[in-house]
């Protein structure tokens, strides 16, 4: 559905924010993906990107690089029920874009990644597309004009995370493109190009529209520190729309096209993080004359600190945290072991949407007002509490029979129904640290699982559990796993001939404990060989149901068998279908 000429900002290949050593383990994060009928969308890709700042951003789309983007850090795709699961190689902040072919792409542009997370469902909405063509006064065609879309109907995405990517495109040789538009959304569009000041905000609403940009006024421009001295970098927009319009790159003055009358609304962005918005009148002094200076006020360092809202005396600091600036998830930070935060360059002046995130709480945000007058002092914020999040967690730890952590065990979760054994959304999966520990969260609560630990050369276990858990005191679920038996035997068919490639399943015999949820070829199933023979390993003692299926043959009828304690192979003798 992307456009080659279309510059969606899927693909920057920038270096993410890194929260973690980098053999931290990969943290899962799933969620849904439902068409505008409520279903779910099977087949739809869901990408993993790392989150850029405003100034990143703008520089990709200057680059104008058209359909050659990298690929994604990670992606994944839906099952027939629109349900995907995602492993996302560290904590920190990221972007993430659900797209599938024929619909409107949707992204959550700033995702805080610091343990197992559960999304709110997004929607894709069918692309009824929109053509846009961009003519100069006199009706030519404009190619190379940078096209901006923006939704003129908000409400039709409500207030989640989950929002259209920004659709930006440029116009070809005939001065045209097409922009993804939902079929009931009306669309804000703007365009620039050289000689062309940004124009438009034009409400499209049928499937077509034509943009009239009138030409402007050649004029320079210069960005200055707060000593009049050349700023090393500098990305300049239009104000009203957010288009990138060029990059001052410290040493030449920019070229831009202003508005031939009337004000000229600028915004420029720093590397830093920091921006300034300027209007100015000088746009139309006589050409010729001296670049326009646009002067930058000394940054102001922001420092704070971020604490457990449980905490009644307010004294417990959350490390570790994420913390960034609202609309800008380039500058993103991490607090340090006494909660304490630092965001270096700030605007003097201007007011903070501060966000932050900690495992195991709910995001929080503060607004905050900094002061005018710049100072190497940092401004300190006011202390800001994190809402322990109301979301079931299992957590545990597993050893073996002489109390020793098993390092790297499979964690398997499974949710049972009560009209039948198993439910048919996909296991939990986790696996246990050097210490053996293990979480799973966020789970549904009220909820019944069935818990399972399994390690290549031990008999699994498997506990059922109720959520929600006790108090958060409570300590962790232990399982101990013993050695387990393997068993053997010979399939034949009524000709007393091996038969190869049939399925063995072996259950325990309480069925409410069975591990019929586990994947083909998983522990208590296996394939006979060549040869018909068929073994069965990491068995606890006890009793069996034993099921045999063959190709084309009747399979076997149940039978129950007994696995006894000890060590060494246990030979369940010959078996005809």
């Amino acid at each position: 559905m992307f456009l080659r000429s279309a510059r969606f900002l899927l693909g920057i290949a920038l270096v993410a924010v890194s929260c973690v050593p980098a053999h931290a383990a990969e943290i899962a994060v799933e969620g849904v993906v439902r068409s505008a009928e409520g279903n779910g969308a099977a087949g739809a890709r869901v990408e993993l990107r790392p989150a850029v700042s405003r100034y990143e951003a703008g520089l990709a789309e200057l680059e104008e690089v058209h359909g050659a983007e990298p690929a994604p850090i990670a992606k994944t795709g839906t099952d027939r029920m629109g349900r995907f699961r995602l492993r996302v190689p560290e904590a920190g902040l990221w972007r993430l874009v659900a797209v599938a072919d024929g619909f409107v792409p949707m992204e959550i542009a700033a995702l805080p990644v610091l343990e197992e997370i559960s999304l709110p469902p997004v929607t894709l909405r069918s692309d009824a597309g929109l053509r846009v063509r961009v003519v100069d006064p006199d009706g030519n065609p404009v190619p190379g004009a940078q096209v901006l879309g923006k939704t003129g109907k908000p409400a039709l995405w409500g207030l989640s995370d989950w929002q259209p990517v920004r659709r930006v495109a440029m116009t070809g040789v005939e001065g045209t493109l097409r922009l993804a538009r939902a079929a009931i959304e009306p669309l804000l569009v703007w365009a620039e190009r050289p000689g062309f000041p940004a124009q438009g905000e034009i409400l499209a609403e049928g499937h077509e529209i034509v943009l009239r940009l009138q030409p402007g006024v050649a004029r320079f421009l210069v960005a200055l520190d707060a000593e009049g001295h050349p700023l090393p970098d500098a990305l300049f927009r239009d104000s009203r729309s957010s288009l990138a319009l060029g990059r001052f790159d410290g040493q030449h003055p920019l070229a831009l096209a202003a508005p031939a009358t009337g004000l000229w609304d600028l915004r420029v962005e720093l590397a830093d993080g920091r921006r300034m918005s300027f209007r100015t009148t000088e746009a139309q002094r006589p050409a010729g004359t001296a670049p326009i200076p646009l002067r930058f006020a000394a940054a102001v360092p922001l420092a704070g600190r971020i604490i457990d809202g449980a905490d009644a005396a307010g004294r417990r600091p959350l490390a570790g945290a994420l913390v960034w600036s609202g609309g800008n998830s380039g500058g993103v930070t991490r607090t340090d072991a006494a909660g304490t935060y630092r965001l270096a360059a700030q605007v003097p002046g201007s007011r903070l949407d501060l966000q932050a995130a900690a495992a195991g709480h709910q995001p929080g945000q503060l607004k905050v007002a900094l002061p005018s007058r710049s100072s190497e002092n940092p401004r300190r914020a006011p202390d800001l509490p994190l809402v322990p999040a109301a979301v079931p967690a299992i957590t545990g730890v597993v050893v073996d029979e002489a109390a020793r952590p098993l390092a790297n065990a499979e964690i398997r979760l499974v949710r049972p129904e009560p009209d039948r054994r198993w439910s048919a959304e996909e296991p939990r999966l986790a696996r246990t640290s050097p210490d053996g520990a293990f979480r799973i969260a966020p789970l549904q609560a009220g909820g019944l699982y069935v818990l399972t630990a399994s390690e290549p050369g031990f008999a699994p276990r498997s506990l059922m559990v109720s959520l929600p858990l006790a108090t958060r005191s409570r300590a962790p679920l232990r399982l101990a796993l013993t050695r387990g038996r393997t068993v053997s035997g010979l399939v034949l068919d009524p000709r007393q001939r091996p038969i190869p490639g049939a399925t063995v399943k072996l259950s325990e015999g309480r069925p409410e404990l069975s591990f019929e949820s586990q994947p083909e070829l998983g522990p208590f199933r296996a394939e006979t060989d060549a040869g018909g023979r068929f073994q069965v390993s990491g068995l606890p003692a006890g009793l069996f149901e034993l099921r045999i299926e063959g190709p084309e043959l009747a399979p076997l009828r149940a039978r129950m068998i007994s696995v006894p304690k000890g060590e060494g192979l246990v030979d369940l003798g010959t078996f005809t279908l």
